[in-house]
């Protein structure tokens, strides 16, 4: 925890959000790693939030063939579903929700889809899209 700390306090974030549109799944998964991490806390969340790049991009990468990554970009998108910024992009500029639905189907991750699509219905005003 002490590390993470750390991290908060250089914005890694900054540096960690261009590595995501990377091709090599190594990369992605080392990434993807970090940022579930530094998601954890707000500050982290708040500036992983504030790029809509981003967001878009960990959307997108909930769907990625490798399940070990498309698995921590769904981890990483329930946590930034706590932010109703966050809820709010995911909603109306992503098309994370037909991922989620996918992810459903799946044994190993329907119990975080169904969190996440938990989250995403407490945003009252966007309740019509999904």
């Amino acid at each position: 925890v002490a590390i993470e700390k750390k991290l908060v306090a250089h914005k890694i974030c900054h540096f960690l959000g261009p590595l995501l549109s990377r091709h090599c799944e190594d990369v992605l998964w080392v990434a993807l790693g970090f940022l579930h991490k530094l998601s954890i806390f707000e500050q982290n969340k708040d500036q992983l939030v504030q790029s809509i790049e981003v967001v878009c991009r960990l959307a997108e990468l909930a769907g990625h063939q490798n399940l070990e990554v498309a698995f921590l970009a769904l981890r990483i998108c329930y946590n930034l579903s706590f932010d109703h910024r966050g809820r709010t992009v995911f909603i109306t500029q992503t098309s994370l929700l037909g991922k989620v639905l996918t992810a459903c189907q799946q044994a190993s991750s329907r119990k975080l889809a169904f969190k996440l699509l938990y989250m995403l219905s407490t945003e009252t005003s966007q309740r019509s899209v999904i």
